[in-house]
């Protein structure tokens, strides 16, 4: 199978759905005498390709009122929390973006029950969403994942730290995570730490193959002196030669592996071949263990590099807004459709 490593493949377009009468169009709220409600379903993925409309047409919240689905990106949410209620303005979707069959045309308000969190809360150029977050975080709106470990996942060293705590628990042999070096940007330091080629330097908390540099031979004097102009800090890895990197993904309880080899490098970037792997014991091991950093990960992912003697080498662990296979989007989709209401009676019994 070839993919984009950055892209998914979009869907059929789905049936349409009801009719919405026109004040839901602008304004829906829980519609319900009950105490606690637990239907209204916010998701938070911008990508046209994923329906979650449709993945949760038809099914009923743990209340027992049909679930309400709004689908938007962290860019277009204004939300505000008083006391423990938590109110959204969701602004119209481009129209070039706009899901068939949906209100994200309009504007509307929303009041939500629960998250389903697919998108990252920082994005490359380091413009976040933490205020967006810390509204839903006051008024305790549940979510996958949940949100503390969503706000502890947008710095890479707090999640390296946990990798590093696995490690040494484990033992570097059954757990192998890559040497690496964590300098806050200061240059006298950073200088000394360089004495081995070839090597690879990270800045930052970055995804989907940016802010990151190989070096094979020189070169880093002139980065660093780069570096020192901005306030991030850098991690220092040494680079492994390998034959493709090694995807681990865990959703709920369901563990499946894959394989990737891509052109350049960097095995999330551009075009790659990717082949289902067997989850082995040592794969279900790391998967069940990364799931415990942060108080717990619903949905992750673990990247390793593979050496043409079968040796691995963990580089890192992706959260919620990890990418799914292609091959395997609408059953992992439906995994993640079940977790979400697996999580979502346990909020509802935990309210009552």
């Amino acid at each position: 199978t070839r993919m984009e490593a950055s892209t998914l493949s979009s869907p059929a377009p789905p049936p349409p759905l009801a009719p919405v009468s026109a004040p839901q169009r602008w304004h829906q709220k829980a519609a319900t005498n009950k105490c606690v409600s637990m239907h209204n379903l916010l998701v938070i993925d911008g990508s046209p390709a994923n329906q979650w409309h449709n993945i949760f047409k038809g099914v009923n919240g743990p209340d027992g009122e049909p679930l309400v689905v709004e689908q938007t990106s962290w860019d277009l949410i204004e939300a505000w929390a008083d006391n423990d209620k938590v109110h959204v303005l969701i602004h119209p979707t481009a129209p070039d973006a706009v899901i068939p069959g949906t209100r994200q045309k309009f504007e509307r308000t929303f009041e939500p029950d629960f998250l389903l969190i697919r998108n990252f809360l920082v994005d490359i150029h380091q413009k976040h969403h933490l205020n967006t977050l810390m509204a839903f975080r006051i008024g305790n709106v549940p979510s996958v994942n949940s949100l503390d470990s969503i706000f502890f996942s947008t710095q890479r060293a707090m999640m390296i730290g946990e990798l590093q705590a696995i490690k040494r628990r484990l033992g570097a042999e059954v757990f192998p995570l890559i040497d690496m070096k964590y300098y806050p940007n200061t240059t006298q330091h950073i200088a000394s730490g360089v004495d081995k080629y070839p090597m690879v330097c990270k800045v930052g908390t970055s995804h989907a193959g940016y802010g990151k540099m190989r070096f094979k031979k020189s070169g880093f004097g002139d980065f660093s002196t780069l570096m020192a102009m901005y306030n991030d800090y850098i991690t220092i890895e040494p680079f492994v030669p390998n034959s493709g990197d090694i995807r681990i993904q865990k959703i709920g309880d369901h563990i499946r592996a894959f394989k990737r080899v891509a052109e350049g490098w960097k095995g999330n970037v551009g075009e790659a071949v990717v082949t289902d792997v067997e989850v082995t014991d040592t794969y279900k091991l790391w998967a069940d263990e990364c799931t415990k950093i942060f108080g717990g990960l619903d949905i992750l992912s673990i990247d390793a590099v593979i050496d043409e003697t079968g040796k691995h080498t963990i580089l890192e662990v992706n959260d919620t807004a990890t990418g799914l296979n292609p091959d395997h989007k609408a059953e992992d989709e439906g995994h993640i459709r079940t977790l979400v209401l697996e999580r979502m009676q346990q909020a509802f019994a935990a309210q009552k």
